[in-house]
């Protein structure tokens, strides 16, 4: 059984700049289909009828992230070639900083003259042409900072949580109406 309404709906005309009176039937079937409360139950206040509420994530307390445990939160790691301090030990000369012997001297440490060689020195030795007599390089890894960018953040320090999606936010079933977004009467 229908029951309908009638309700009248004056429209203007604007060729003739008259008023019709125009007459609409609604019905009242369409209630039925709305999204209005029933009168057996009520829309939840609490998730206004979703059924979910918005809810502070509880693994990252809010923030969208967690700190990187790999490198404190910095972005950087401690250079595993050269152990954090930016430079390693010449492979030509083995760290001594001095290779073959002195082409002035031929390796006696002494010129002609009898006086200290003033190449080498008096050591007989030649420079490392590899590092210059230094006996270390520049680690190639770090280009001699002593710090690489963390592989596990990518150097941004932080890693997105993966409940929330980096949100600080998630949605969880509303406990007023058990997730049905109404309570009954």
């Amino acid at each position: 059984m229908f029951i309908y309404n009638k309700i009248q709906v004056w429209i203007l005309n604007i060729n003739n700049n008259k008023m019709k009176n125009y007459s609409v039937v609604f019905s009242l079937f369409l209630l039925f289909f709305s999204c209005k409360s029933s009168p057996k139950f009520l829309q939840c206040e609490t998730c206004n009828g979703t059924g979910e509420v918005i809810v502070e994530c509880d693994e990252c307390n809010g923030l969208g992230y967690f700190r990187c445990r790999n490198c404190n939160g910095t972005g950087e790691v401690e250079c595993f070639d050269c152990s954090g301090i930016g430079r390693v030990r010449c492979n030509w000369c083995y760290g001594s900083g001095k290779d073959g012997d002195c082409i002035f001297c031929s390796g006696s440490g002494y010129d002609d003259n009898g006086s200290m060689c003033f190449f080498c020195d008096g050591t007989g030795k030649d420079d490392c042409s590899s590092c210059n007599g230094r006996g270390y390089k520049d680690c190639d890894v770090c280009e001699g900072y002593g710090q690489i960018e963390c592989e596990e953040c990518n150097g941004y320090g932080k890693l997105r949580c993966g409940k929330c999606e980096g949100e600080g936010t998630v949605k969880e079933e509303c406990q007023d109406c058990e997730g049905n977004g109404r309570k009954s009467l």
